[in-house]
């Protein structure tokens, strides 16, 4: 196994949920070579191929489950850091008000 980039496991995510490489392209708003180009560098740096290429559609191969595993427990990852970061610095402040009847009684 070579060099494999991160960022690719994003295009990986990508195609495998949108089961195309156009589709992928949609949703990362970049080009569709950019995500072939992105695809084939990840599987030449793994060393073997993620997906099985068909006239309907690109399918994930056990290797390629394998990488969508880890690309989804990265992204999971990732994104609960992010929220606990942004979390810890969001101060509140601010006036509450409630709004209720006469009809309780404390």
């Amino acid at each position: 196994m070579n060099h494999v980039d991160w960022n690719d496991l994003r295009f990986l995510l990508a195609v495998a949920r949108g089961g195309s490489a156009a589709s992928a392209a949609r949703v990362l708003g970049v080009s569709y070579a950019t995500v072939l180009r992105r695809i084939q560098a990840l599987e030449e740096g793994v060393g073997t191929p993620l997906f099985d290429r068909l006239q309907t559609g690109y399918v994930t191969t056990e290797a390629g489950l394998r990488f969508v595993e880890v690309g989804d427990a990265f992204e999971r990852t990732l994104t609960g850091a992010q929220r606990e970061v942004e979390g810890q610095s969001a101060d509140l402040a601010g006036t509450i008000r409630f709004t209720t009847t006469d009809s309780i009684w404390i």
